[in-house]
């Protein structure tokens, strides 16, 4: 079976990158299973270990033109992503993928409406909470714009796709209840000692960004 990742980029330290490097790690062990990533533009070196998973960027650049003003962003993301439409267009017919997978941001919206001869299944994962835009917007005019991007993805593009993963059973039984598209996939572990606590020491580590998503508590 052919399964493509399309993911911004793979040199991030982010979590999404590494989950999605996980999975294809994982998913090209399976005998039978060819597996690629997609990325759209990526400068730099790869930072993961890619076990018989091949990547292919697409050599296209979002927002080079982001300080030119807002009118020049608007126009320069629609061209963009026209481009990365069709490059990823002829990507995936060399390939003939049966299962296409968004994990991340720029194919979000546009992926399961590209016409392909292999007619293949389209899955979206979803790495973080479907308000997380709204509930780190500022001010009044950002956080209507987030409500309108949410709107615009989530009661409209999201509906498109074959499958929508989400990590955990609270985000499908609250957010998403009542939607047969969803399937709940949790974060893997991919580094375990084999060690498991024995509850005495009563001191718990976490590391991650101070963000409304992290949920960190002081």
């Amino acid at each position: 079976m052919n399964i493509v990742y399309c993911i911004d980029a793979v040199y991030n330290l982010s979590g999404t990158d590494i989950v999605t490097i996980a999975k294809a790690n994982a998913l090209a062990t399976i005998p039978g299973n060819r597996v690629w990533v997609s990325t759209a533009g990526n400068p730099r070196s790869l930072m993961y270990r890619l076990k018989n998973v091949s990547v292919t960027d697409l050599g296209v650049r979002y927002y080079e033109h982001d300080n030119e003003g807002l009118l020049r962003a608007i126009i320069d993301l629609q061209k963009t992503r026209k481009l990365h439409k069709r490059k990823l267009t002829e990507f995936l017919e060399n390939v003939m993928p049966a299962i296409v997978i968004s994990s991340g941001v720029l194919t979000k919206v546009f992926l399961p409406t590209l016409k392909l001869s292999s007619n293949p299944v389209f899955i979206r994962e979803l790495h973080a909470d479907r308000h997380y835009n709204r509930d780190s917007s500022k001010g009044l005019i950002r956080k209507l714009i987030s409500l309108l991007g949410e709107w615009y993805d989530f009661h409209w593009k999201i509906r498109s796709y074959d499958k929508v993963v989400v990590l955990t059973e609270r985000e499908k039984t609250g957010t998403w209840k009542n939607w047969d598209k969803l399937v709940v996939i949790p974060n893997p572990i991919t580094h375990w000692t084999g060690l498991l606590s024995d509850g005495k020491n009563k001191i718990v580590v976490s590391a991650g960004r101070l963000a409304p998503m992290k949920i960190f508590r002081v």
